[in-house]
């Protein structure tokens, strides 16, 4: 798997705080690769967020039922793929800035959620019960 050679290990001591992984995959076509859980271990294995442009043929069935299961939704439940019909293919630039937004946007979301968390830590651990003596 290319997943195998950009990520040859896990973020350091699985922080996923400081180290926040991508990818965008643009593909023509998801014939044979529609079994779930053959994206998913490898997301949860190299601890990534997933973004999908998907370019077909108008006539070709619709992929979207299992692109939002591969795919990291946004806290509003947005998708974290882009359908472009092959007709419509001068969208491409634009499209793949939008899911590459959306993918940072994530990312983004992640960090404050993090950030969050740390500072309710800390303030909790700053808080000292009074001494009753």
């Amino acid at each position: 798997r290319i997943s195998d050679k950009v990520w040859s290990h896990p973020p350091v001591n699985n922080d996923t705080t400081a180290t926040h992984r991508i990818v965008i995959m643009i593909t023509d076509g998801l014939t044979e690769e529609l079994e779930p859980s053959d994206y998913l271990s490898v997301k949860q294995e190299h601890k990534f967020k997933l973004g999908v442009l998907l370019i077909k043929e108008p006539n070709h069935p619709d992929c979207s039922p299992f692109l939002a299961l591969v795919t990291d939704k946004s806290k509003k439940g947005e998708p974290g793929f882009r359908i472009l019909n092959t007709d419509k293919a001068q969208m491409m630039p634009i499209d793949l800035v939008n899911l590459m937004t959306y993918q940072f946007d994530l990312v983004l979301d992640q960090i404050a959620i993090e950030a969050k968390k740390t500072t309710t830590t800390a303030s909790s651990a700053m808080i000292s019960p009074m001494s009753t003596a």
